[in-house]
């Protein structure tokens, strides 16, 4: 009997790149991460696999972008409105005078 091979990818673990327009691949995951480490291809370069279907993805949105920083969040610009407004200065009122000078 002969085996029927598709025209899809290699194995789950290939990889398709694009490149200056033009597509590339199928290349492994070590090929891929050398080639993003070398700047050949950045985290804005479109990459599909066969996990993806008919959707091509920017490499930062898959498991090659960087892991996100762990810690608390920038300190707002300004302070959180769920705090109590500061009171405002208290201001004397002057009652004015009946009779005119």
């Amino acid at each position: 009997m002969q085996s029927v091979t598709s025209a899809g990818p290699k194995s789950v673990s290939d990889w398709y790149f694009e490149k200056n327009g033009e597509r590339g691949g199928p290349a492994g995951p070590d090929e891929i991460k050398a080639m993003l480490a070398s700047g050949t291809i950045s985290l804005t370069s479109l990459v599909w696999t066969a996990a993806f279907g008919s959707e091509w993805k920017r490499l930062g949105e898959t498991e090659f972008a960087p892991p996100k920083p762990v810690g608390p969040p920038p300190l707002p610009s300004r302070e959180p409105s769920a705090l109590p407004p500061k009171p405002a200065p208290r201001q004397r009122l002057r009652m004015a005078s009946s009779t005119a000078s």
